[in-house]
């Protein structure tokens, strides 16, 4: 039972993590915005600092592999403990 928790809760914080990170990621390339996640969250914009601006997207692409393992290894070990 506390595996069948443990796994409960990656699963719904991959999809809390997902659902913070990607509403960002999605509008920065039609705004050409984004906001950093440094202190005092500074605007980052395509127009002034082009190079920042893709490595900073790029970036945060990268980082979405970590939640969207956590809910497929929750789908995963949820499916191992139900068959």
């Amino acid at each position: 039972m506390i595996y069948f928790a443990a796994i409960l809760a990656a699963f719904i914080s991959g999809f809390g993590w997902l659902a913070r990170d990607l509403p960002g990621i999605l509008t920065a390339p039609g705004t050409g915005e984004i906001r950093s996640k440094s202190y005092g969250s500074p605007l980052v914009r395509r127009a002034d600092d082009p190079e920042r601006f893709e490595r900073l997207v790029a970036y945060r692409r990268k980082q979405l592999i970590w939640p969207i393992m956590m809910i497929l290894g929750g789908i995963l070990g949820v499916t191992l403990i139900l068959f």
